[in-house]
C-alpha cells in the first residue's frame, strides 16, 4: 500500500492518511467480517506448486451486510 500511496503521490493525486482509512473501514465494517488462515496452492517462479497458509476473509452473513448498508446509506440520506 505504501509504495501504490508513493506513486500516486508523485502523480498528483492525494489520499487519506491510514489512520483515517482504517477508521472509515473499521467503521463500514464493524463486525460483518471474519477471518481465518486457509491453505492456498501458490505457483512458485521456479515451476511447481507450494501449498501455504495465507488469510481468508468473509461475510458471514451478506444479506445483513447490505440490508445495514443501506439503512446507514438511508439515514444519512445518502440514497437517490
Amino acid at each position: 500500500m505504501r509504495v501504490l500511496r508513493r506513486l500516486l503521490k508523485e502523480s498528483g493525486v492525494s489520499l487519506a492518511s491510514e489512520v483515517s482509512m482504517r477508521k472509515i473501514t473499521d467503521e463500514m465494517i464493524g463486525d460483518n467480517l471474519e477471518g481465518e488462515v486457509a491453505p492456498f496452492s501458490f505457483k512458485m517462479p521456479t515451476g511447481g506448486e507450494e501449498i501455504r497458509g495465507a488469510p481468508l476473509v468473509y461475510v458471514p452473513n451478506l444479506i445483513q451486510k447490505i440490508i445495514q448498508t443501506l439503512e446507514e446509506q438511508d439515514s444519512s440520506a445518502r440514497l437517490t
